[in-house]
This record gives C-alpha cells, sequence and structure tokens, in this order.
C-alpha cells in the first residue's frame, strides 16, 4: 500500500522533471552546488577571496569551446604530459 502511495506522488513529479528544459536544471544544479560551496567552511577557506566562480552561461561557453576544439579533425588527445601532436592525412 506504502510502495502504491509513494508511486502515485512520485509520479506527476517525474513527469514534470521529464517535460524541463535541460539548460535550465544544469543551470538550477549549477548555482546549486556554487552555494553549496560558499555555504561549506572547508571550501570557502580554500578558494581565494578574488576567485570569482563563472557563471553557468560562461562556464558552458567555455566548456563547448573547448569539446569543438577537441572534436577538430587531425587533432589527438595528447598524452599525460606530452604536447599535443597533429595528424596528416
Amino acid at each position: 500500500m506504502r510502495t502504491r502511495t509513494a508511486l502515485l506522488l512520485c509520479t506527476p513529479i517525474l513527469l514534470i522533471a521529464g517535460c524541463a528544459d535541460s539548460d535550465r536544471v544544469y543551470n538550477n544544479v549549477y548555482i546549486g552546488l556554487q552555494s553549496q560551496d560558499k555555504l561549506d567552511p572547508v571550501v570557502a577557506a580554500e578558494q581565494q577571496p578574488e576567485a570569482k566562480s563563472p557563471s553557468y552561461q560562461e562556464y558552458s561557453a567555455e566548456r563547448k569551446k573547448l569539446l569543438d576544439d577537441n572534436n577538430k579533425p587531425g587533432t589527438v588527445e595528447p598524452a599525460s604530459d606530452a604536447p599535443a601532436t597533429i595528424l596528416k592525412p
């Protein structure tokens, strides 16, 4: 009986979450993690006072740029400390 009640209560939440925009969800998770880091005294002590976390839009743009650079034809991922090499066709 409790299982059935739990499923009935959770189903609408899961349906609504499935319709959410993924960028908005990722943005909210990113902001939540930033807020949690600010509240944690250990993490706050490790960060420099002038160090400011980028906004989600800045983070997303930088991530997209890095992914695009890595997916260019003719490049390979560098080994641990080796410089990147370009393969010639």
